[in-house]
């Protein structure tokens, strides 16, 4: 039987080929052979194949009937493969009337599936990058075809009356970066992990720059600080999905502010002037352009000066009885020792940064210490004195400039681990008004840290769990040619790179 079969199928390839040969010489109507062509047998046999065509089971038809069900698949998907265009009317409206970003009518519901990315095309600007996804909450039964937000469209500067919609591919909408203002609010990680899932419904929700009704429904008091495609540029509109990376930019952070006064401070830069008056600078400009805040209550800060003192510090008679906070080193680590180095801590200014008091008065208090230690550092009468005494926060008197040690042996590592201990314990009277925690600190060093290797390995492993804390480290000298900061400790190998650790 299969023998059968195949010589059938054999017999059909054959007599196919017969009349492709003898097609161009038939006439199409009477099958007779055309003029100028030779042989009277022709129609004979032309008929005698019809016959047999037909008597074959026809294998040949079946050839010929799925050949042209792929031409029609083909062309179908030609078809498909082209950008379907519709032509709508567009108009604005105001948030009080609608709570969406972008309303869809009924003509475009019929004409488009649900879920599908469609691009809002203006013909006076080609380039307008601006989507919307068909979904059911988007559709208005009202609408004929667009309405847009006002405050979105005078961001786009559209002001055409007659847009198309064009169904576009995700790779084209999608947000690479997503940036989002959180103002007067504690967010825990579960709050940000429950917003990212939020996003990523429905396929990836549409964003807008200038809508926050959506963010704020899952965030009070929050707000979207920008929109980034794939290739970098600004968005006013773009879908999330897995790939976007979403973060958020605390304006209420838990921030200390840690001003380190070493013995470089009293030496003069090659601008002629000592580098306690740059460093006063540099805190000038960070409280008045960083720290200042015109809306909400802005971050908590702690400013804190700090220093280590070589040596035994005055004695009472020569610091006339003033009282200053002085922290000793860990009683483990050395053996407790009278020439051990002594460590200062003066907390001057603490509160909300809607309060903060003018910058040149903030930095009157790290100015008069740093006068007054500049002066005794370089035998200055203090008959002749022009500086007064410090005043408010804790005594200096104690604290001698000529016994203070340099910036990379000072105690950085330690006053770190005092806030880290503050940070770890932040699930205690927590503050539901701020979100992150933040370190900055202020030094005249170059970055070079001489430090013990079990401190540093245990503020390296504190850093990693105690997450999120952003350090900044701001140095007012020149920087060296090798990277810092740099921690070093008696008996590491010189010149080559801690290895990170990777775990």
């Amino acid at each position: 039987m299969n023998m059968r079969r195949q010589s059938w199928s054999s017999i059909g390839v054959c007599i196919r080929g017969w009349e492709a040969c003898l097609h161009p010489a038939l006439c199409p109507n009477c099958q007779r052979v055309k003029h100028g062509s030779s042989g009277g047998s022709v129609p004979i046999l032309a008929a005698f194949l019809k016959d047999w065509k037909t008597s074959l089971g026809m294998p040949v038809r079946g050839i010929v009937a799925r050949f042209q069900q792929r031409q029609k698949e083909l062309k179908q998907e030609e078809c498909d493969e082209k950008p379907k265009l519709l032509s709508v009317p567009c108009r604005t409206h105001v948030f009080q009337s609608r709570n969406a970003a972008c309303l869809l009518g009924k003509k475009v519901r019929d004409r488009f599936d649900d879920n599908l990315l469609l691009r809002i095309i203006s013909k006076s600007q080609p380039h307008l990058r601006l989507f919307v996804r068909a979904q059911r909450k988007v559709f208005s039964g009202d609408l004929e075809g667009v309405s847009l937000l006002d405050e979105i469209a005078q961001q786009a500067k559209l002001s055409d009356k007659q847009v198309e919609l064009q169904e576009v591919p995700k790779e084209e909408a999608r947000l690479a970066e997503v940036v989002i203002q959180v103002f007067d609010r504690y967010l825990s990680k579960r709050d940000i992990w429950h917003l990212h899932l939020r996003m990523l419904q429905g396929g990836g929700q549409v964003l807008y720059a200038n809508f926050n009704h959506s963010l704020k429904q899952l965030v009070t008091n929050s707000e979207f600080d920008r929109l980034v495609f794939t290739d970098g540029k600004p968005a006013i509109s773009g879908f999330v999905d897995r790939t976007t990376e979403v973060s958020f930019k605390s304006v209420t952070a838990n921030m200390f502010v840690l001003v380190q006064i070493s013995s470089e401070l009293w030496e003069y830069s090659v601008a002629g002037r000592p580098y306690w008056e740059a460093l006063i600078d540099c805190f000038t400009q960070l409280v008045e352009k960083s720290l200042r805040v015109t809306r909400g209550s802005g971050h908590y800060v702690r400013m804190i000066l700090f220093t280590r003192s070589k040596g035994v510090a005055k004695s009472d008679a020569e610091a006339n009885g003033g009282s200053w906070l002085q922290v000793e080193q860990d009683t483990y680590a050395k053996p407790k020792n009278k020439t051990e180095p002594r460590d200062f801590y003066d907390v001057f200014w603490e509160g909300w940064a809607r309060v903060l008091p003018a910058g040149q008065e903030l930095a009157a208090r790290i100015r008069q210490v740093c006068m007054s230690m500049h002066e005794e550092y370089h035998g200055i009468n203090p008959a002749n004195s022009t500086s007064s005494r410090p005043t408010g926060g804790a005594d200096w008197s104690g604290v001698s400039a000529k016994c203070m040690t340099e910036a990379s042996k000072g105690n950085i590592l330690e006053c770190l681990n005092l806030v880290l201990d503050h940070f770890d314990r932040h699930y205690l009277d927590r503050m539901l008004r701020s979100t992150g925690q933040a370190i900055i600190l202020l030094t005249a060093g170059n970055g070079l840290i001489d430090a013990e290797r079990r401190l540093y390995q245990l503020s390296h492993s504190r850093f990693r769990l105690t997450k999120p804390v952003i350090c900044h480290f701001v140095s007012v000298r020149s920087p060296p040619l090798h990277t810092v900061p740099w921690v070093s400790w008696p008996g590491c190998p010189v010149g080559q790179q801690v290895p990170e650790d990777k775990g």
